[in-house]
């Protein structure tokens, strides 16, 4: 089938957003193998049910590495330490 892919290129000046992705676990792993600094293997993470992560822009960071920086997990529970 077609994969439809799509390049963000954030405008610098207005950078200061949030995003939220709903999506099932598989897909959080391959947004973190892919967007994630640090970077995890896929099957090294284990996404708890509910939970998710909550990544960083940098505009450094992203346009060195096209990366996203991991700041840290949460789960149904509520916020985790810092990753």
């Amino acid at each position: 089938g077609k994969t439809n892919s799509h390049q963000i290129e954030p405008d610098e000046s207005q950078v200061d957003f949030d995003a939220f992705i709903v999506a099932h676990g598989g897909t959080l792993r391959v947004v973190m193998e892919r967007f994630s600094e640090p970077q995890f293997a896929f099957f090294a993470l284990s996404t708890p049910f509910g939970g998710g992560y909550v990544l960083e822009y940098d505009a450094a960071l992203w346009q060195r590495e096209r990366k996203l920086r991991l700041l840290r997990a949460v789960s149904r529970e509520g916020e985790s330490a810092a990753c």
